[in-house]
């Protein structure tokens, strides 16, 4: 029954790291989360207002796409990453390996 319980948990926890890895090459292969902003969105949609006044200086693209991460980008809903998901999965795989004792104790 421990094997089962072993392998069911290894399975569980290649199958969670397997999303998340391919959530993150899908998404551009970034170290940190990031979401789209709308203050950023507002902020690309002025181009030129400030640089056509310094003679034809070009402003560089504002990246404001969604990028899931290795790492957390911040609290909130950027806390999404691939750590913060394989993470709990493989501290619950360990614990199944590691695990004393019977799981139900007959009386």
């Amino acid at each position: 029954m421990k094997a089962l319980i072993q392998l069911f948990a290894l399975l569980c926890f290649a199958a969670i790291a397997f999303a998340c890895f391919m959530l993150w090459d899908a998404t551009g292969r970034h170290a940190f989360t990031n979401l789209p902003s709308a203050e950023l969105a507002a902020l690309s949609r002025q181009e030129g207002s400030l640089t056509s006044l310094f003679g034809g200086a070009t402003q560089p693209p504002i990246d404001n796409a969604f990028a899931f991460g290795l790492l957390p980008g911040g609290v909130g809903a950027e806390a999404a990453s691939a750590l913060t998901f394989a993470g709990p999965a493989l501290f619950l795989t360990l614990a199944a390996f590691f695990r004393r004792g019977k799981l139900l104790r007959k009386v």
